[in-house]
């Protein structure tokens, strides 16, 4: 019963420099996807200034965090919270990072399909 939602299928690197896509979302989340510095730049681009990014991690989310440090400068993101959960049932400790866009994504980014995998901003 959500009201106002997009969705969108492609390449985060060729949606992400699409004029109607690119920095027109309040929000954004992924869930296993990569690893962090990899998933800032996958949808900082989507992002607004002052919109946040909303990010799905597993148990070792303390070094992604760490390893993320350059990606979060460039890409002048802020962290607001992480929020660390236990999935009962399947016995998993889950957590959600948040971060908050404070300024707009240099147009370098994302770079072209396939890089940011390869080598990661750290």
């Amino acid at each position: 019963e959500l009201s106002n939602v997009s969705f969108h299928t492609g390449r985060a690197e060729e949606l992400g420099r699409e004029p109607d896509l690119r920095e027109s979302f309040d929000f954004a989340t992924a869930r296993a996807v990569s690893a962090l510095p990899v998933l800032l730049e996958y949808l900082t681009p989507f992002i607004k200034k002052d919109g946040y990014l909303i990010c799905y991690k597993g148990p070792g989310y303390q070094e992604e965090l760490e390893n993320a440090q350059k990606a979060i400068e460039t890409f002048h993101l802020e962290l607001i919270c992480i929020k660390q959960f236990h999935i009962q049932p399947i016995n998993m400790e889950r957590s959600i990072i948040v971060f908050k866009k404070n300024q707009p994504t240099d147009q370098r980014y994302p770079r072209r399909a396939g890089v940011p995998a390869k080598k990661p901003i750290r």
